[in-house]
């Protein structure tokens, strides 16, 4: 009997060890249930101690024998309960778990090995004509010399299909492809096509080292752009959104149409504490706000330069005169900024109500069976996580970060139109476009570093809990120094955890510095080659003084000025600041994006019981018999939920007044 038990027994501890994964058996027996705790695993769990007095032989087999009868089940129910909590997917899950994906169609299936070859080979083209165009004298090689999409945009055109290429590998099966991906993947083709049209249709004027017209070359590499475009835009509408899934495990779809119903009364808010028409207007106020904030900062460097070019003539009126300029708008510009912030307030409190509200009402319209089904607790959270998510959404996505991605496309413009420097435009937008990447990329990656802390701050807060909590079993095996030990290397192990996030914050930060200081070392440098380049053709055009108004005054002679210098600092900068929390705000965007598909499933849910619609209204009182207050009819109703012979079926009786009745 004491073989057979022993083999049971040591049967189970290898399954409970298969079940817990993690916790070990020592764990298991101090976690138990309401504090029943089981000898044997307690016997096998701690490590053989002199100071431990352990009866063996006979009397070990009938204590056995008497905990497996009174209390046998208790190790069994810890393994239940932590596999149970180990796996909330299970029970109602399984059904959701079980059903089968929408099958993907013949261009679903074949896009990413087709996006790969083209990829491919749009690299391949790219990097050996930036090393052809770079190297090639016009004699020996006259289309690539003289081409006019030359070696500078070609390098950042290879740059962004390399980086096109690493996001495929990475997510080969288009299961990350979200709104976001796909925005950026769409805007960063089709500006490289853009830029190379305009770059085709306007090409620099002939300065004696180029003869300014397109070749057969710069035509081969606006079919690339096509490409490249097309395949973009292919991908965003072949492929499938990503399904975000919940908490308990169910997938929780959230459309464009339910994100505009849920963010409308941000954008057109109904009426609350004032009139609609105010609310609307104050909507109206917050984007002009953000609008003319964003024109100030994008027209003040400009004043800058203006001011920096006159001070270098000595030209001390104008200077002035600039520096006042620029100083004004830099004042609007924080004005405008904090009125959005102010006139903002307003508008979130307006749909935060109304948001509150709708949702309030939607589950007061909701059947009583739903309502016995669903967790209270779970509801009100999706509700008050979702209404806050709505904020955090409008605040982080609609007034940060597609104005900074607007203010970063305006200066690329400026500098391409304005400044007629098309090289320092694509620089700029290469930079901030792999500054955004580079951080996303890298915030996705720091995900697992922060889930290890939580995890490890869990794991050393629950041992301690729970070691404290059986006090008197840890006493009566002199376990103190195995607890400690457990103890310390959950301590230890968060603790490593700690470093490894704090490391790999470092890491994004200097990575982040390094992108913005090369892309002050290159945009600076390009500004300085082309204000020496303006120089010597206004020498060459017989100025005496290259920075004078006799350069200024002359057209032909293009580039950029000495003042100039300043506005390029001062745009980059601009640019890169807002982009300094982009990791935290893209998390944000995240958390926000999952929370408001939690909420949209909650406001999907239909009411199981409408009325119908010829439905007529309850009358106030009974005209045929006063005294009778309520008459069921043959009334027959179950839930949708309820087999059909729950329910009432049948059902007639007369409610008379002053009287109780029962159903």
């Amino acid at each position: 009997d004491e073989k057979i038990e022993n083999a049971k027994a040591k049967k189970e501890d290898e399954n409970n060890v298969g079940r817990m994964g993690v916790g070990s058996t020592a764990r298991q027996s101090i976690r138990n249930f309401n504090g029943r705790l089981s000898m044997r695993n307690l016997q096998d769990s701690y490590p053989a101690d002199p100071n431990v007095n352990v009866s063996g032989g006979r009397r070990r087999s009938s204590l056995l024998s008497r905990f497996s009868t009174t209390r046998g089940t208790a190790g069994n129910d810890t393994t239940l309960g932590d596999s149970a909590r180990s796996s909330p997917g299970t029970g109602g899950d399984v059904e959701d778990q079980a059903e089968e994906e929408e099958p993907k169609t013949g261009l679903e299936a074949a896009i990413p090995m087709i996006s790969l070859i083209i990829q491919l080979a749009l690299f391949a083209y790219f990097l050996a004509a930036t090393i052809i165009t770079s190297t090639s004298a016009k004699e020996s090689r006259p289309e690539f010399a003289n081409a006019v999409y030359d070696a500078i945009p070609l390098g950042c055109a290879t740059t962004t299909i390399f980086f096109g290429l690493l996001m495929n590998f990475r997510d080969y099966s288009r299961k990350r492809l979200g709104s976001i991906q796909r925005g950026l993947y769409s805007i960063s083709a089709l500006i490289l096509l853009v830029g190379c049209i305009v770059l085709i249709a306007m090409p620099p004027s002939d300065d004696g080292a180029k003869t300014g017209s397109p070749t057969n070359v710069d035509f081969v590499t606006l079919a690339c752009f096509i490409v490249y475009a097309l395949l973009a835009i292919t991908e965003g509408r072949v492929c499938r959104y990503p399904e975000v899934k919940t908490k308990d495990g169910k997938k929780a779809k959230l459309n464009k149409r339910a994100l505009l119903t849920i963010l409308k009364p941000y954008f057109w808010p109904h009426a609350t504490a004032t009139s609609a028409t105010m609310n609307r207007i104050r909507a109206i106020t917050t984007w002009f706000c953000v609008a003319a904030s964003k024109g100030c900062s994008l027209t003040s460097p400009i004043f800058l330069g203006k001011a920096s070019t006159a001070l270098t003539r000595m030209d001390y009126e104008n200077a002035i005169k600039y520096s006042i300029f620029y100083t004004l708008l830099q004042f609007a510009g924080s004005t405008f900024k904090e009125c959005q912030s102010l006139v903002y307030l307003r508008v979130a409190q307006a749909a935060f109500v109304q948001l509150s509200e709708a949702s309030f009402n939607h589950l007061h319209m909701l059947s009583l069976d739903w309502h016995l089904r669903k967790k209270l607790g779970e509801v009100i959270r999706s509700m008050d996580r979702g209404i806050a998510a709505c904020d955090n959404l409008m605040k982080y996505l609609f007034l940060w970060m597609m104005p900074a991605i607007m203010e970063c496309i305006l200066v690329t413009i400026i500098f391409a139109t304005y400044f007629d420097y098309f090289p320092l435009a694509v620089s700029v937008f290469f930079f901030v476009f792999t500054y955004i990447t580079w951080t996303i990329l890298l915030t996705l990656w720091r995900k697992k570093f922060r889930k290890q802390v939580a995890k490890s701050d869990n794991d050393w807060h629950d041992k301690c809990t729970d070691s404290l909590i059986n006090f008197e079993t840890v006493k009566y095996f002199t376990a103190e120094e195995y607890e400690k030990k457990r103890f310390g290397d959950s301590v230890s192990k968060y603790q490593s955890g700690n470093v490894n996030v704090q490391a790999s914050l470092s890491a994004l930060n200097i990575s982040q510095q390094m992108l913005l200081q090369a892309c002050l070392a290159t945009s600076l440098s390009l500004a300085v080659i082309s204000i020496r380049s303006r120089m010597d053709c206004c020498i060459a055009s017989g100025c005496e003084d290259p920075n004078s108004e006799c350069c200024s005054n002359l057209k032909i002679c293009t580039g950029l000025e000495v003042g100039d210098f300043v506005t390029v600092l001062t745009y980059t900068l601009n640019l890169f600041m807002p982009l300094n929390f982009l990791g935290s705000v893209y998390s944000m965007i995240v958390m926000a994006m999952v929370d408001l598909a939690n909420l949209s499933e909650l406001l999907a849910e239909t009411p199981d019981v409408i009325d119908a619609p010829g439905a007529i209204a309850l009358p106030p009182k009974n005209v045929d018999d006063p005294d009778v207050v309520v008459e069921f009819d043959n009334v027959t109703f179950h839930y949708p939920t309820q087999p059909d012979t729950k329910g009432l079926r049948g059902l007639s009786f007369k409610m008379k007044r002053g009287t109780v009745t029962a159903v």
